[in-house]
């Protein structure tokens, strides 16, 4: 997963974008469920996906991070499923420095 989250980075910084601490709270348990983030990363590249505009600079937003993880399949049919990942987000955002 570790790689998958250095991936993400990389693809922002090619798009003048760093990640809020936040986003990675989103990021990690989308890479863990579905596998390498090759989509994520050609929206983090400055692409849009579904519909989702990129994000733009200089950050990843928590917001950008939700329009993005909301227009996927699997949580548009399971929208149960994203308040759960958005609850537990917020435990490990607590956490956060």
């Amino acid at each position: 997963m570790l790689s998958g989250l250095d991936t993400c980075v990389d693809a922002a910084a090619t798009a003048g974008l760093t990640l809020a601490p936040i986003a990675f709270l989103y990021i990690a348990p989308w890479i863990n469920m579905s596998g390498p983030p090759n989509l994520m990363n050609v929206w983090l590249a400055g692409s849009p996906v579904h519909g989702v505009p990129p994000p733009t600079p200089p950050t990843v937003t928590e917001s950008n991070m939700i329009s993005y993880l909301q227009s996927m399949a699997y949580f548009q049919a399971n929208p149960r499923n994203f308040a759960h990942l958005q609850q537990c987000v917020q435990v490990g955002a607590a956490l956060l420095p």
